[in-house]
């Protein structure tokens, strides 16, 4: 989930040009709300196995303004396959033969006689972690903004 504010993409022109002693701070509050965002998550996260809890990463940009939180990397991509699923659940589906969410193994017998999955509700744990913290995420890497933005104008 992005968050969109107006006039981001200026922001971030003007925050690559800070010089590094002014930007620091404010990429050290961007991995505070990381972290933040991470043991939210983490502790929202449903547990069967815990692989889903052990795939929750976050990623900074090399430029350091530009946050992601979630399953990420191709490795916790593949091993936590199912995490969209768990966050927004699925619709009732077949299991027959041919159908597009037909599974080998366990299920073939259930294929063969054209059995239905009830679908899933969500458990949502990204969303919910995102919007708790959100408020609190923007307030502090405002302040670390306008203090880096105060510090460069006093020269």
């Amino acid at each position: 989930m992005a968050s969109r504010f107006d006039g981001v993409n200026k922001l971030r022109r003007i925050l690559k040009r800070l010089p590094d002693e002014a930007a620091e701070p404010i990429k050290t509050e961007i991995r505070r709300a990381g972290q933040t965002l991470l043991f939210e998550m983490g502790a929202r996260v449903p547990r069967r196995t815990g692989l889903l809890a052990r795939s929750l990463r976050y990623l900074i940009t090399a430029r350091g303004f530009l946050l992601r939180a979630g399953v990420i990397g191709a490795k916790a991509r593949r091993l936590a396959f199912y995490a969209r699923w768990v966050e927004f659940g699925t619709k009732p589906h077949s299991l027959k033969q041919g159908a597009r969410l037909a599974r080998r193994g366990r299920s073939a017998a259930l294929q063969s006689q054209g059995a239905r999955h009830p679908g899933t509700k969500p458990q949502p744990f990204v969303l919910p972690a995102y919007k708790a913290q959100k408020a609190e995420i923007v307030a502090r890497i405002g302040a670390a903004i306008r203090l880096a933005l105060q510090k460069v104008a006093r020269g």
